[in-house]
This record gives C-alpha cells, sequence and structure tokens, in this order.
C-alpha cells in the first residue's frame, strides 16, 4: 500500500508513514469494503383519531 500523504510505499502492515509521519488508514478487512446502511425510512404516524 502507499501513503496518501507522500505517497511512499509501505507494507501492509504499518499503521504510519515512516518517511512523513502521516497515519495510514487500514487496509480494508478481507472479505470486501462494507456495504452502506439501508436508508432509514421514517415510519408512518397514525391518524389523528377522530373525536366521538
Amino acid at each position: 500500500m502507499f501513503c496518501k500523504n507522500c505517497g511512499r510505499e509501505l507494507p501492509d502492515s504499518a499503521k504510519f508513514c515512516g518517511a512523513c509521519g502521516a497515519r495510514v488508514s487500514a487496509p480494508a478487512a478481507a472479505g470486501g469494503p462494507t456495504p452502506p446502511a439501508p436508508p432509514v425510512r421514517p415510519t408512518p404516524s397514525a391518524p389523528p383519531a377522530e373525536p366521538a
């Protein structure tokens, strides 16, 4: 992998860049990227009760 700050090649286990000191984000876990969360739908509210 490469440092996103300076472009230097880094070992996959690196947490910081040895050249510029930038924090390196962890590589994606095996199994691919995390799917986005499903959109939250508002629950329909009950209609107001009619007076008897």
